[in-house]
């Protein structure tokens, strides 16, 4: 039996969902359609980094950042399943990185975690490393050391913390 994270047809609908979310089109709904394709494929906290970061980053170079059309209370919402929650939050925490938003990107973290149902994810938890390093808090390495003993050498988590130092 094929495990259900590696069926064909849950690549193929990976594929749709990332080249959906990096298309060029105007929808302002992408970021919602992103979260239902993500929950339709009960994607984990890694495949939703990766998809999310590079939809942000896509988003940005195109003119159409996710903090245009999401805010923070997108973020916070408490309403949605956890999925689609999670995918909000990767969007726009990556979009603050982007623009190096460090205090706002804290500030919105340090609030989810005390809105979240469940404990952050490594790659939220990196984010939030990133805003602490990027303002040279001391504190930023100890979250650091944290995410690197839990992210299993995941890519995105790693780049993130490259990037805050």
């Amino acid at each position: 039996m094929t495990p259900p994270t590696n069926r064909p047809d849950r690549a193929a609908a990976l594929h749709k969902a990332r080249a959906r979310a990096t298309a060029t089109a105007d929808d302002s709904a992408w970021p919602l359609h992103l979260g239902e394709d993500l929950h339709g494929i009960r994607a984990d906290w890694k495949t939703s980094a990766e998809v999310c970061g590079d939809a942000a980053r896509a988003a940005r170079s195109s003119g159409r950042s996710v903090l245009g059309l999401l805010s923070p209370e997108d973020v916070l919402a408490t309403h949605r399943d956890p999925i689609t929650t999670r995918t909000l939050a990767h969007l726009y925490l990556s979009a603050l990185r982007f623009d190096f938003r460090g205090l706002t990107l804290q500030r919105l973290v340090e609030q989810l975690a005390q809105t979240a149902r469940q404990p952050l994810d490594c790659y939220t938890r990196a984010l939030y490393a990133f805003a602490l390093l990027g303002q040279s808090r001391p504190e930023g390495l100890m979250v650091m050391d944290e995410v690197l003993a839990s992210a299993e050498e995941h890519p995105k988590s790693l780049h993130v913390l490259l990037h805050g130092l």
